[in-house]
């Protein structure tokens, strides 16, 4: 099995993208120089970093607590993983995030109030599908990889709501 430092490193390089993709998008690649904004790209990265080994553990429990392969065994674990995990993973997210720019509690309490609703529905349109596809199709051993690449969208839009 591959060792959790190797991931994290994996999980380092794709969110390097994460935080210059939506001002160059925003702002149209042709049209604008891309500038890169390295304290954004660390912070990312350093979340990334920090997140990955709980979500290889997290994968580990569903595919011990939930048995089987194939749809069923696959909806299951997205069902667990949408209700238990991903509102408490975004939620450690924004905070994390918030700290590293110097936000008080009481500002990163305000912002989840105000994001986090939007950040799990969101999250719902695109980690609803692409998990059912890890969870049911993709073996144990490579659905972390597989997390960390899709999750590479997904922070694009953390990056993007974030800003506002």
């Amino acid at each position: 099995e591959e060792r959790d430092e190797s991931k994290s490193l994996a999980v380092l390089y794709l969110d390097q993208t994460d935080d210059w993709v939506p001002p160059a998008y925003s702002h149209g690649m042709a049209k604008t120089r891309l500038r890169l904004d390295f304290k954004s790209i660390g912070k990312f990265a350093l979340v990334g970093v920090i997140i990955t080994p709980a979500v290889h553990v997290w994968m580990g429990f569903l595919n011990t607590v939930v048995v089987g392969e194939g749809l069923k065994a696959g909806a299951i674990r997205v069902a667990l993983d949408q209700t238990l995990f991903a509102p408490v993973m975004t939620s450690f997210v924004f905070s994390l995030l918030g700290l590293l720019e110097g936000k008080t509690p009481r500002d990163i309490f305000k912002l989840l109030r105000g994001t986090l609703k939007t950040a799990v529905v969101s999250g719902w349109k695109l980690w609803i599908p692409a998990n059912l596809i890890n969870f049911s199709f993709v073996p144990p051993a490579l659905q972390l990889l597989y997390a960390n690449i899709v999750g590479v969208l997904w922070n694009i839009y953390l990056s993007i709501l974030n800003r506002k």
